[in-house]
């Protein structure tokens, strides 16, 4: 059975025709569409509606708010769902670390 995959970004169409095809090139994961998060909270109600999310990758930041907004409000089992990624990775990893997310 695939992997189902969610992409939490501000700027998803520009990214989902890219990780939908990385995700059918490696045949194990599948990307549900899931439409734009432009502020935190449009990423947590996005999180929150697909519980069925095997990985979420989630973007660091958002027209309005960022990653770090949406963390408290996650489960532990939601947090390990967690792939965070950012242009500038290093401004992150600390930040993050305080979650589990490494």
């Amino acid at each position: 059975m695939k992997k189902k995959v969610i992409l939490v970004d501000d700027m998803y169409d520009l990214f989902f025709d890219f990780v939908e095809a990385a995700c059918e090139m490696v045949g194990f994961c599948e990307l549900i569409k899931t439409g734009e998060a432009k502020t935190s909270s449009d990423a947590l109600n996005i999180i929150k509606k697909h519980q069925e999310a095997d990985f979420i990758l989630l973007d660091g930041s958002f027209e309005s708010g960022n990653c770090i907004d949406v963390l408290p409000y996650l489960s532990n089992e939601e947090r390990e769902k967690i792939i965070c990624y950012s242009g500038s990775p290093e401004e992150w990893r600390d930040r993050l670390a305080v979650f589990g997310i490494h």
